[in-house]
């Protein structure tokens, strides 16, 4: 498919959008946090449809705490969406990978 401009950009062009909500409709939002670094991993975040269609996108680097308030706002704008959001793993200081006792 050819890539079209979005209808409407915010937050600096960070939150692009192709479609607005429609009443009635079921979304789903994808996200991935960051640190929120500038030069390092960017957080994300993908709205679509219930069948397929992104309807916007939200990228630029925002920590954790900001990311999840964007990403609210997206879910109550977008008739409360489902949120998806990536799984974090953190490591412990010590550099060893934390594993649950069996």
């Amino acid at each position: 498919s050819i890539a079209r401009e979005p209808l409407h950009t915010q937050m600096d062009g960070d939150w692009k959008t192709w479609r607005r909500p429609e009443p009635g409709r079921h979304y789903c939002i994808g996200v991935d946090c960051a640190s929120g670094i500038v030069g390092r991993d960017y957080s994300g975040a993908t709205i679509g449809t219930d069948d397929g269609e992104v309807v916007a996108t939200i990228k630029g680097y925002y920590g954790e705490t900001e990311m999840a308030r964007i990403v609210y706002d997206a879910a109550m704008m977008y008739n409360e969406a489902f949120v998806l959001n990536e799984r974090q793993e953190r490591l412990p200081p010590q550099g060893q990978r934390w594993l649950p006792k069996t």
